[in-house]
């Protein structure tokens, strides 16, 4: 199999679709094709020559493809997608080697300054329902703190039990215990076991808070396209870029066949499409949109962001016809078939195309931890705020049972610490 084209000279049907796949530079071809082709001839042992079949006024790409193979050994042009359609009709691919799966790509957008979800990110690791559960125990924990201990601590509470600012002393106190800057000085076992729990509560709270704080802190203002999925899209009447003949738009006229709002383009020119503002979504092939992301001219501000989950899975390559008895181009696709697996297995494949569709990491993927799904919900504190509410009830508990005890010592009378009836004490026994 490895030696099946060792010695045979190849017919390359292609074209220049594309400068980063083929360009001409002076007399010389240059791009990922030809490295590819050269790569591959190589370690097979081939020589190939590349011919140009003419792709003005091409009704269906389809047609074209089977007119190209009966004449050529392998077709290289556009970088097929491999279809159903296709198979039928003896195309086959030796191996699908760029993702072509269909996406929406679009330019959403600028979005403001100081946006509010940047300037209040800091609020961002918790939920609303947990910061409103959190402010209430603080205040309720430093209420509480002041009825078990004003009348019996002087430390905190210098001014007696009656004052009216010692509830509002008693919540900054608590507000203090959080911060680190005040705290209780408690001198009853209740309002021990009261602080003992809150501290112990609030030292849970910040290490789940500061755990995921520095993700939020960092998150930017996202721009919206302001719909999520093509139906989304077509209900709010949005302008659609695609290629009518290819496989996006296959695609697209399967799902929504009356919509008007498309405009006819090609490979990179549907970035153009978007960046002049004529369109608000375009559908194109996943490999073409990690291409022009990081090129200056279709996204200069790196703007262009995919919208939703991919439109259909696909993977695209060379094409090759299914034929065993006139030209045997059967050999050609399991022959390459060989090396390419080869290729991809010893990571040869995957540079050359890292290469050449992102030289350069111009424009990186934005930082942007969506709010809701790092966030701490109320679920996942129940456990902690349970874990307080058992030392508050605990606490309540030793208060109540020291009142109860105090009353009872006040209504039992003295009694006396002799039996003598005169109130003489006895004399003591001798040993």
């Amino acid at each position: 199999m490895e030696d099946g084209l060792k010695g045979a000279h190849l017919q390359i049907a292609t074209g220049m679709w594309n400068p980063t796949f083929l360009r001409q530079n002076g007399g010389k071809f240059e791009g990922l094709e030809i490295d590819l082709l050269d790569e591959l001839a190589r370690r097979a042992g081939f020589t190939y020559e590349l011919t140009f079949p003419n792709t003005t006024a091409v009704e269906s790409w389809t047609v074209w493809l089977q007119e190209t193979m009966a004449v050529a050994d392998m077709v290289t042009y556009s970088y097929w997608t491999i279809t159903p359609e296709r198979m039928s009709l003896g195309a086959y691919s030796p191996y699908g080697f760029l993702d072509a799966g269909l996406v929406m790509i679009t330019i959403p957008p600028e979005v403001k300054n100081f946006a509010l979800n940047e300037v209040f990110s800091f609020l961002a690791p918790f939920s609303p329902a947990v910061w409103i559960s959190f402010i209430g125990l603080t205040i309720l924990t430093g209420l509480a703190f002041q009825c078990l201990e004003a009348s019996k601590n002087t430390d905190d509470y210098p001014d007696g039990p009656s004052r009216l600012w010692n509830g509002p002393i008693s919540i900054l106190k608590s507000v203090g215990h959080v911060t680190g800057a005040a705290g209780f000085r408690p001198k009853t076992w209740a309002g021990k076991i009261l602080v003992t729990s809150w501290t112990w509560s609030v030292l849970l709270i910040l290490s789940a808070y500061t755990a995921n704080l520095a993700s939020f802190l960092v998150i930017k203002a996202e721009q919206s396209a302001g719909f999520a999925s093509a139906k989304q899209a077509v209900l709010l009447g949005k302008t659609f870029v695609l290629n009518p003949i290819g496989a996006d738009g296959d695609w697209f006229f399967s799902q929504f066949p009356n919509y008007p709002n498309v405009i006819s383009e090609t490979g990179l020119s549907k970035c153009s499409v978007l960046l002049e503002g004529k369109a608000d979504v375009a559908i194109t092939r996943k490999f073409e949109y990690d291409q022009v992301k990081q090129m200056a001219e279709f996204n200069p501000r790196c703007t262009l962001k995919t919208v939703g989950e991919p439109l259909m899975g696909f993977q695209s390559g060379w094409m090759v016809g299914i034929d065993d008895i006139t030209m045997c181009t059967v050999v050609v696709r399991d022959v390459l078939a060989l090396w390419f697996l080869r290729l991809e297995l010893d990571g040869m494949l995957g540079y050359m195309i890292n290469k050449a569709l992102t030289p350069m990491e111009r424009c990186t993927e934005s930082l942007a931890i969506p709010p809701d799904l790092n966030r701490i919900e109320m679920s996942n504190m129940l456990g902690i705020i349970s874990v307080h509410i058992l030392g508050f009830a605990v606490a309540i508990f030793l208060y109540v049972v020291d009142m109860v005890a105090r009353r009872r010592r006040a209504v039992t009378p003295p009694q006396s610490t002799s039996e003598d009836p005169e109130g003489q004490v006895p004399e003591m026994l001798s040993v």
